[in-house]
């Protein structure tokens, strides 16, 4: 009977344990702010964001990001309807 009591205080205590980690894991998360000003996306046209003035510290949208947001997306290509085959 003393067994059984004690697995239970056990399992109450891991559980707020567990209650409690999840608690501090998630309050530590993500809270709108970008590390970087040339980051957000309301400044990829500002002055310090665009070339001479952010390669001096590294801050280019294009170095942050690893792509350009002015270039566009999509690449077309045009299907003459030739096949090599």
């Amino acid at each position: 009977m003393i067994y059984f009591a004690r697995s239970k205080f056990f399992y109450f205590l891991m559980i707020i344990w567990i209650a409690i980690l999840i608690f501090l894991l998630t309050s530590c998360g993500y809270d709108g702010i970008y590390r970087y000003p040339c980051q957000d996306p309301e400044n990829w046209g500002t002055k310090e964001c665009e070339p001479p003035i952010c390669e001096v510290d590294g801050n280019c949208t294009k170095t942050l990001l690893g792509w350009d947001p002015t270039e566009p997306k999509i690449k077309t290509t045009q299907n003459t309807g030739d096949s090599n085959g």
